[in-house]
């Protein structure tokens, strides 16, 4: 995945520990509320593998919110408003 990028932040089931993420509750519940929608990656924060899984992304979503050093694991492509 690279910068301005099109995805969908999926994958979120099992990953929901608000600790886990450095967030409070709060916040964790919005980010949880962005599950199933699409971003844009605005930056490639940790880039050192060939497997997307095993990097990190920041992205915005169209509402503004944002994402920070998340795991490609939590994102699938989308092209032309379809996910690949």
């Amino acid at each position: 995945m690279k910068e301005g990028q099109k995805v969908k932040f999926t994958n979120l089931a099992g990953h929901t520990d608000p600790d886990d993420w450095g967030l409070t509750k709060e916040e964790m519940e919005v980010m949880l509320s962005h599950e199933g929608q699409t971003a844009v990656i605005t930056s490639a924060d940790i880039n050192d593998s060939e497997d997307d899984d095993y990097n990190y992304f920041s992205a915005t979503f169209e509402d503004g919110f944002e994402v920070n050093a998340v795991s490609g694991f939590h994102f699938e492509p989308v092209e032309e408003g379809k996910v690949i």
